[in-house]
């Protein structure tokens, strides 16, 4: 058996297309990953979308059709997660998705988003696949935590708080303050993360990875700077912290180690994960290329090897 199939994940930042092949004993070859910066969530007011937000999101939903076109519906899975659960006017994007891609949209809960981004890690990861792991995902308008052992999440937590929604909120308007504004981000995110976690914390893992985008572009950054070797360190992030704030750093300017398209939205995610570390003591994290398009694609090739009468 060989087929196709594509997932795609309408983030609060970007709109990613895996197309991945499924080939005989469930064996996937990824064969493509595209990735375009729409930023659904900024502008968002009131409940809902800006329109300029919808019409980025509607003309990325036209290029993933044509890369799908070769795809059976069948083998297509489309996830939208904080922003278009928690905006009044998704059934556009919705509709939007049914009339190009003619496929449904599957809203994820936070929990469930967690969960599957943890099976995504665990699949990817092949150091001690049998170890205690907490994965963190920042997103564009939430934070993802998750723990659990092996290939099963038994702690999935979501934080309503994200590095698009934080940067409309205390960035775009900070008239260069920036250490003002990496102030109230980071009171506003522990604020959030005091809230998602009920207990306080989360248990002890041997393991801390990251994914996202924020959390490459970090990475990236200290190492680049010299400032952290293979993963990101709690003295490293303070040192990145502190060089925004002391106006080291100019926005406007691309970073060493840091892509241009991710040059708004850097500020608030250092802020963001400079929060999580403090929340949760921690004093590293490694981080790790894998998503929640990898947990939905395992899911549903589980299933449907299960179902195979072969």
């Amino acid at each position: 058996m060989n087929d196709l199939c594509a997932v795609i994940d309408l983030g609060s930042n970007s709109f990613r297309l895996l197309l991945a092949e499924q080939r005989n004993g469930g064996e996937l070859l990824v064969h493509e990953l595209i990735k375009e910066k729409v930023q659904l969530l900024s502008g968002f007011k009131n409940g809902r979308l800006a329109r300029a937000a919808v019409d980025r999101g509607l003309d990325c939903l036209d290029r993933f059709a044509q890369r799908t076109a070769a795809v059976s519906a069948r083998r297509i899975w489309v996830i939208g997660t904080h922003a278009l659960r928690t905006a009044r006017n998704a059934s556009e994007v919705a509709k939007a998705v049914r009339n190009k891609l003619g496929v449904p949209l599957q809203l994820v809960s936070g929990e469930e988003e967690a969960s599957l981004i943890f099976g995504g890690v665990a699949h990817s990861c092949s150091a001690s696949p049998r170890a205690c792991k907490l994965v963190v995902d920042i997103g564009g308008g939430s934070t993802e935590l998750a723990w659990g052992k092996g290939l099963r999440c038994t702690q999935p937590h979501s934080a309503p708080v994200g590095c698009v929604g934080l940067t409309d909120a205390y960035f775009s308007a900070c008239q260069g303050d920036v250490a003002e504004a990496m102030r109230r981000a980071r009171v506003h995110a522990r604020a959030v993360l005091d809230d998602a976690l009920p207990n306080g914390s989360l248990p002890a893992a041997e393991l801390v990875l990251g994914t996202s985008g924020t959390i490459e572009s970090v990475q990236s950054v200290l190492s680049a700077n010299g400032w952290d070797g293979e993963c990101i360190t709690a003295a490293g992030l303070g040192r990145l912290r502190a060089a925004l704030e002391s106006g080291c750093w100019v926005p406007d300017l691309v970073m060493p180690g840091l892509r241009p398209e991710r040059v708004d939205i850097f500020p608030a995610g250092v802020a963001l994960l400079d929060a999580i570390f403090d929340k949760l003591g921690l004093p590293t994290m490694h981080y790790l290329p894998a998503s929640i398009q990898d947990g939905v694609l395992y899911r549903n090739v589980a299933r449907t090897l299960a179902s195979d009468p072969r």
